[in-house]
């Protein structure tokens, strides 16, 4: 398992799986079921278990090393519409808004959107 194709094949699909709800990943058996009928695979039901409680830890702190640094030049803005919490008359109200970032200085702005626009005023 560990020295042929087999091992690269179970970390793939472990990668694949970590991405998904819980509920949805592929069980122990599925993985061996699946390397048995499509990939000729003549190992035991042990050895598949075995090797996967031996590198779900590793992929995982794996995943938790791999990072990006995102660069933002200055003068960039991110734009989103988004909800808000307001308070008024005393009570607290969820209203959308215009949500506007300027990540290089982190910093941002957040503009209150009046209710519905009527759908004729859309129409040229």
């Amino acid at each position: 398992m560990y020295e042929e194709e087999f091992g690269q094949i179970v970390d793939d699909w472990l990668e694949e799986d970590m991405k998904l709800k819980r509920k949805e990943r592929r069980t122990n058996k599925k993985i061996f079921d699946d390397l048995s009928d499509s990939h000729d695979f003549r190992g035991s039901y042990r050895t598949v278990c075995e090797y996967i409680q031996h590198r779900k830890p590793q992929l995982k702190a794996a995943k938790v090393e791999r990072h990006e640094r995102l660069e933002h030049p200055p003068g960039e803005a991110q734009v989103d519409f988004g909800n808000m919490t307001v308070v008024k008359d005393g009570a607290y109200k969820d209203i959308k808004g215009l949500i506007l970032s300027f990540p290089h200085i982190n910093a941002g702005f957040g503009y209150p959107l009046r209710a519905k626009i009527p759908s004729a005023s859309l129409k040229g």
